[in-house]
């Protein structure tokens, strides 16, 4: 895959896919954070940090460089744009991994890995 290196945090990126309450929320509705899985730590952070693969962090939606990998949208982030690590286990089950996709038409869309189109 691709690893990390110094203050360098890679994550999936994800979007909420429902609510709390479990309604659909639609691909129109924008977040006021971002959110993303770890899937690679940099050693100065892994050093000085308690960030590990697979935690669910929180940042600013237009923080890090967005990259594509395998379909998957993943983000570089460094660790001073991060505003923490996400703890409530409720919006992470409503988090799906963003992915690149295609409509029935062929027409290149971005969505949560649940609603691709093959």
């Amino acid at each position: 895959m691709i690893q990390a290196v110094a203050d360098k945090i890679i994550v999936e990126s994800m979007r909420a896919s429902k609510t709390k309450g479990g309604l659909l929320l639609p691909d129109t509705v924008k977040d006021p954070q971002g959110y993303g899985r770890v899937i690679s730590v940099g050693e100065i952070v892994s050093e000085a940090t308690d960030i590990k693969e697979g935690d669910f962090l929180v940042y600013h939606p237009m923080a890090g460089m967005d990259m594509l990998m395998d379909k998957r949208i993943l983000k570089v982030l460094k660790y001073e744009e991060l505003y923490g690590i996400l703890q409530d286990d409720s919006i992470k089950e409503s988090l799906d991994v963003m992915q690149i996709g295609a409509n029935s038409e062929g027409t290149p869309i971005i969505q949560p890995v649940s609603k691709i189109i093959q």
